[in-house]
């Protein structure tokens, strides 16, 4: 299956998802986006800090409800660090974007 059409189910498949907010789509946005910058190849390593502004999350709070709320719902696995300087790790595969 070539990328483009990955892409589309993967979209299709959260706009469908009742439970989603724009939130959690801003977010998942985000995390493509960081992890297409690594060629879409292992786990994407940020912080809370970093990740926030880039999915337009303004607390703390909201961002680690929307992160467990994410890896609930099976879009990504989520490994928080807990330490404020240190990068959580969050793994976004195809399958788990595509629902395969």
């Amino acid at each position: 299956m070539e990328v483009q059409q990955i892409m589309l189910s993967g979209i299709e498949r959260i706009v469908n998802d009742q439970r989603l907010s724009k939130s959690h789509v801003s977010l998942i946005m985000a995390l493509v986006y960081l992890w297409g910058k690594q060629n879409f190849q292992g786990d994407v390593l940020v912080s809370c800090n970093e990740l926030k502004p880039m999915a337009k999350i303004s607390t703390s709070a909201s961002y680690y409800i929307l992160m467990n709320e994410l890896a609930r719902y099976g879009y990504i696995n989520y490994k928080p660090s807990f330490y404020h300087r240190k990068a959580s790790q969050i793994g976004l595969s195809m399958d788990m974007v595509t629902g395969r």
